[in-house]
């Protein structure tokens, strides 16, 4: 851990015995709707457990681990967000290799306010690529894809950088990045309503939501010139079709893990609401050897920083609070 603070240890548990997790396998939240809200961290493992822990006192008991279920699919990746058509309740959305499941987590045995267990209902399911087939999920993100109003949408990107939108339980369209060999992480830029990813070519490269929207025939047209590329063809045509197709690209030089969006070079001293109002903030992408500090609406270059250690692999964002201000 990198960090100017000096952080105390309040509560850790090993979660199962020789499992595997990927930084995308955690989530904390409400998930289960209480009233009042009641933040919850939920962990899915690549053996594919899920857990749920409600810690309450220092240290790690028994009665803290309050869910474990074993949905037989390796778990690549949880989000938690506004998912349940025609509620606003929260839903739990794991991916596995081969399909996107999304569960409401329900309290069961209410009895004088309080919970006996806790259970998983499965609200609806998406095989991914063609009934399950031709396709093998890397990761996704969410969002009011399109100023959606009271919902969150899905997007999957594969191994081989097609990415398929669903509107929740509603699968919406697929597309197939322009010259992806290999995936990168994904974010989505609700200002912008934009996603913004990370190529083979250390490219971080940001692509409208409408524009994948409507761009079906450019699409398949720019598949069949990579594989007319290979051969030393139209390489000048995948040039101008990635320039019609992508808002914004700049040249990292370095594989990136995580992409975050938010404000992170405003000093809170300086910080209004106006100022966010007036931008559509900010990208930090944490690479193998440095930070880059982005224009979320332009892809410049704020700031560049090279980490002390070449072996980061995850980084969490969070808000500052100063009076009024946050």
């Amino acid at each position: 851990v990198m960090s100017v603070f000096q952080l105390q240890e309040f509560w850790a548990v090993k979660a199962g015995d020789s499992e595997e997790f990927d930084h995308g396998c955690l989530i904390v939240g409400n998930v289960d709707n209480s009233n009042p809200p009641i933040n919850k961290i939920c962990v899915g493992s690549l053996q594919g457990v899920f857990r749920m822990y409600q810690p309450s006192k220092p240290g790690f008991r028994v009665e803290d681990l309050v869910l474990e279920e074993n949905l037989n699919y390796p778990i690549l990746q949880l989000l938690l967000g506004a998912f349940i058509p025609s509620t606003d309740i929260f839903g739990v959305a794991v991916l596995h290799p081969k399909k996107l499941v999304v569960y409401e987590i329900i309290p069961q045995g209410l009895k004088d306010g309080r919970v006996n267990y806790y259970s998983m209902r499965k609200a609806y399911q998406h095989p991914l690529g063609v009934d399950g087939k031709h396709f093998t999920a890397y990761n996704m993100t969410c969002g009011s894809f399109g100023g959606s109003k009271g919902r969150e949408m899905f997007l999957v990107q594969s191994l081989d950088g097609r990415i398929q939108i669903f509107e929740q339980s509603a699968n919406a369209f697929s597309r197939q990045l322009i010259d992806c060999l290999i995936p990168g992480p994904v974010n989505y830029v609700s200002k912008l309503d934009a996603f913004v990813t990370v190529n083979h070519s250390t490219q971080a490269e940001c692509y409208r939501y409408q524009v994948l929207a409507s761009s079906q025939s450019e699409m398949n047209s720019a598949s069949a010139l990579v594989n007319q590329g290979k051969d030393g063809k139209s390489t000048s045509n995948l040039n101008s079709m990635r320039s019609a197709m992508v808002e914004w690209s700049i040249t990292l030089g370095e594989s990136c893990r995580q992409i975050l969006h938010g404000t992170f070079s405003t000093s809170p001293d300086t910080y209004t609401r106006q100022t966010v109002a007036n931008n559509c903030g900010e990208l930090l992408l944490v690479c193998d050897h440095s930070l880059f500090l982005l224009k979320a609406e332009s892809g410049g270059l704020i700031q560049q920083k090279r980490l002390e250690r070449g072996d980061a692999s995850c980084a969490c964002a969070y808000p500052i609070v100063t009076g009024d201000k946050d």
